[in-house]
This record gives structure tokens, C-alpha cells and sequence, in this order.
């Protein structure tokens, strides 16, 4: 019995050490694992032309090239009306508030009430203590610097994945002779493949139905005379590589806009409605059509999942949170020890044990 205590605080403990690893060492792994889900997405085009007598450095470079520069066109595209945005933000606040106004007045008077009691048992100040105050770092200090740490991830990740796509025959070599016997060989060589067309086939195709929800909604936005809808429809697609937390981020920022862009309120509010009415006919229907059963993943841990990497990594770690879980599921699907960890990933598991 002692020894099982025992056991299991050896387990908590490796647990604590893991979870503190992964949140101190965020800006040293976050590339890190970027860099081998874009490898792993892009190696299946590098292994084609490579038995077209095409060197790995010559694609991987092509490949890398083509994708960075989409991604710089992109923030590029975006940075004007962002801008324009951010700089009406208070603008469009105020008049939020201003049409909320007779929601916002019976909870100022309880924050009211609340303040005077509370000033009422804490008594009347005391001239002659000192209120010390330490100033936070400024708003544009504060952007400048998360612009320079996503700048340094965005460039390490870039050179990673440049490396792991020219080595990428190398690196396979180097794990395969690590498995001592030959049947474990076979099945390394097997789980890595399937692994990269796994990925690579769930990331391209979400891609491809981000871009099309985003024509759908830059569409609607414009027939509901929502201003630059455009910008609307590249957000949609942007948000919609998180699960879930995109969706909710989406309508409140389309709800604050359209409060504020369009008359009369009811009308207003079409605006995040229609917003998620299209997301869920993408998440209910044309994701399971497009992607598949196999690629279906509990929706409950998906959930848990994205939270515990957004406390870990912050958006980044939402990004992440779903490719993750496909590599999880695969080896589950070949390592025995991991088999209670693929039921409860899969979907499809879960459903057939409640069909039994």
C-alpha cells in the first residue's frame, strides 16, 4: 500500500515538473513543435518530388518560400483595416455604450450601492498613509514587444521547418535504426507516414474549408452592409483554425461592430447571428463530410484540450491543441499502452461503445 502512495506521488510530481517545462519553456518548444506540424504537413509533397529526381532542398525551399510569402501578403493585406480599427476602438465602444445604456444603468446603480458599503465598513482613509502605485508598461510598449517575440518564433519556426523538410529522409533514417528489431521497424516507418498524411491531410483541408467559410462570411457581411467585409471574412477563417473559441471571438467582435455600423439594433444583431449560423453549418456538416470519420475527435476533449493549451501557450497553443491530439490518437493506434487514450480521443470509439 505504501509502495502505491508512493507510486502515485512519484506520478504527480512528474506531472508538476512536465506542466512547469511546457510553460517556462514556451518560447524555446512553441517553434519547435510549429516547425514539425508544418514538416509534417509539407513532407508528403517533398517525398513526391523527390522520386521525380527533384533534391529535397530545391522543394522544401519552394515550399517554405510560397508559404511565407502568403503569410507576410496576408498581414499585409490586414494591417490597414486593422489598424483603421483599432484606432476607432474607442470610438466604437463609447457608442456601444451609449445604445446599451439603459442595460448598463441598473448595474451601475448595484456597483454604486456596493462601493458605498464597502467604503462605509473599511471606514474613513487615512491622510497620512502614503497610496503607492506601480505604473504598467505602456500599450505600445506592451504591443512592441509581443510583435518582437511573434517575429522570433515566426522566424525560428520558418528555418526549423526549412530544415526539417531538406533532412527529413535523414531524420527517418536515424529513428528507424534506434528501434532495435526489424518488426519494430516496420511499424515506425508505418506510424511516421501515416502520421504526416494524417496531418497533412486534416490541416490541408481545414485550411481549404477556413477559406471558403471566409468567402461565405465576407459574402453575408456585405449583403448585411457591414463595413470592409472583407476583413470580416479573412478574420473568420483566421479564427476558425481554434475549435470553438474562434466562433465566440467572431461574434463578439461582429456584435461590437455591427451595434455600432449598423441601425436599428434588432438588425444589429443579425450580424453575429448570421456569423454563427455559418460556422456551425461548417463544424456540423461540411468539416465531418469533408474530413471524415476517421479524423473525428471527442468534441469533449477537444475542449479540454484547447483550454489546457491556451493556459499553456496562449493562442498558439489553440492552434496546436487539435493537430496534437491526431498524433496522439495515431500512436494510441499502434503503442497497446496507449490504447485507454485512443478511445477516449476518437469519436468514433466513443460512439461504438455506446452503440454496444
Amino acid at each position: 500500500m505504501r509502495l502505491v502512495s508512493i507510486d502515485r506521488a512519484l506520478w504527480v510530481i512528474a506531472t508538476l515538473l512536465i506542466l512547469g517545462v511546457l510553460y517556462v519553456a514556451r518560447l524555446f518548444l512553441l517553434p519547435i513543435v510549429m516547425s514539425v506540424l508544418f514538416a509534417l504537413t509539407l513532407s508528403p509533397m517533398v517525398r513526391v518530388a523527390r522520386r521525380r529526381g527533384i533534391p529535397n532542398a530545391i522543394t522544401a525551399s519552394a515550399l517554405v518560400v510560397s508559404v511565407s510569402f502568403l503569410a507576410i501578403a496576408a498581414v499585409y493585406l490586414l494591417s490597414g483595416p486593422v489598424v483603421a480599427f483599432v484606432e476607432r476602438a474607442p470610438v466604437i465602444m463609447l457608442e456601444v455604450n451609449r445604445k446599451l445604456e439603459h442595460l448598463r444603468t441598473p448595474l451601475e446603480n448595484v456597483s454604486r450601492a456596493s462601493k458605498q458599503l464597502s467604503e462605509l465598513s473599511a471606514g474613513e482613509p487615512d491622510p497620512s498613509v502614503q497610496d503607492v502605485r506601480v505604473e504598467e508598461p505602456g500599450l505600445i510598449v506592451e504591443a512592441a514587444d509581443e510583435m518582437l517575440t511573434f517575429g522570433g518564433i515566426a522566424l525560428v519556426t520558418v528555418v526549423l521547418t526549412l530544415f526539417l523538410l531538406v533532412y527529413n529522409t535523414l531524420i527517418y533514417e536515424k529513428i528507424v535504426q534506434a528501434v532495435p528489431r526489424f518488426s519494430d521497424k516496420k511499424v515506425a516507418v508505418q506510424t511516421i507516414h501515416e502520421i504526416e498524411r494524417e496531418i497533412s491531410r486534416y490541416l490541408l483541408s481545414i485550411t481549404l474549408i477556413n477559406l471558403g467559410l471566409g468567402i461565405a462570411v465576407a459574402v453575408a457581411m456585405w449583403l448585411l452592409e457591414m463595413p470592409s467585409p472583407y476583413l470580416w471574412g479573412i478574420m473568420a477563417a483566421a479564427l476558425n483554425f481554434m475549435p470553438y473559441v474562434g466562433a465566440i471571438i467572431g461574434a463578439i467582435v461582429l456584435a461590437l461592430v455591427a451595434l455600432v455600423s449598423i441601425e436599428p439594433v434588432g438588425q444589429a444583431m443579425l450580424v453575429p447571428l448570421v456569423y454563427l449560423f455559418l460556422t456551425s453549418v461548417e463544424g456540423q456538416f461540411i468539416t465531418p463530410a469533408v474530413v471524415g470519420n476517421r479524423l473525428s475527435l471527442n468534441p469533449l476533449v477537444i475542449v479540454i484540450a484547447v483550454a489546457f493549451w491556451a493556459w499553456i501557450w496562449g493562442i498558439a497553443g489553440v492552434l496546436v491543441a487539435v493537430p496534437l491530439l491526431i498524433i496522439a490518437r495515431i500512436l494510441s493506434e499502434q503503442l497497446p499502452a496507449l490504447a485507454a487514450l485512443g478511445h477516449a480521443i476518437s469519436l468514433a470509439a466513443v460512439r461504438q461503445s455506446e452503440s454496444e
